[in-house]
């Protein structure tokens, strides 16, 4: 602003002014864009989390007879990688491209969250129990839903949260996928704050890109949305969780 510019702000506002919020809801872009985060947002999470226990909750297990070849193969795809272009590649010839599901799929399976989430399981909860539990009669799903989850409920929690976070701001897989044009209606509101910042740097002038202004009010927007439903998960999940009892 000319204020900023002027050298009159330090630390309060100056001719403070609504506008720039207002200009962001007149773009369809940013509806589009929260729509589509609270979207990647739960059912990304649900995707990630299922993925990340039930691989996670076999590699923890003391008796599972391809534990440690498993680990090893997790292990590996850590440290060797086919690059970018194997896997535009390969989502393209599994009809992907343009298709809202190799988004959710592109981050479904972390390593490291598995590796962090059985060390949480096995560290945690001790063999004997499981023995115990199968003396009683407990077969694995029993054993899964009656005993690891409400134990590891907390980091599970932890984990879920984070995620939330990390979903809702995300741009790198769509940017990994199409640079700064993919379609419009595949579009976060992370990557459209990521497309339009990276606009106004190199086209500073152009009509079509929002201003400065907007772009920070709609970074607060983000941040506005993005707490209480994070905040609000995890309460909820808190409260309404399995219970060791």
């Amino acid at each position: 602003s000319m204020a900023l510019e002027a050298g009159r702000v330090f630390l309060w506002p100056v001719d403070f002014t609504l506008n720039a919020y207002r200009f962001v809801l007149q773009y369809e872009s940013v509806w589009i864009g929260f729509r589509n985060s609270v979207f990647y947002t739960f059912v990304g999470v649900v995707f990630e989390m299922t993925m990340t226990l039930l691989v996670a909750y076999p590699l923890s297990r003391r008796d599972f007879q391809w534990k440690k070849g498993y680990t090893m193969i997790f292990y590996m795809t850590t440290r060797i990688s086919a690059g970018l272009i194997p896997g535009f590649l390969l989502k393209c010839s599994l009809g992907l491209y343009n298709n809202i599901w190799a988004i959710l799929i592109s981050g479904v399976i972390s390593v490291s969250n598995i590796f962090i989430m059985r060390t949480a399981i096995s560290s945690n909860i001790p063999g004997e129990l499981f023995d115990a539990a199968m003396i009683d009669g407990a077969n694995d799903r029993v054993q899964f839903f009656g005993i690891v989850l409400p134990l590891i409920w907390p980091t599970f929690v932890s984990f879920l949260t984070v995620n939330l976070a990390g979903i809702f701001t995300d741009q790198m897989h769509l940017h990994t996928m199409y640079g700064t044009g993919a379609p419009s209606k595949l579009w976060t509101f992370g990557y459209y704050l990521y497309v339009n910042s990276a606009r106004s740097e190199l086209v500073p002038d152009a009509a079509s890109v929002p201003s400065f202004s907007v772009l920070s009010a709609m970074g607060l927007c983000m941040t506005a949305v993005m707490m209480p439903l994070v905040m609000g998960t995890r309460k909820l999940l808190r409260k309404y969780g399995p219970s060791v009892n």
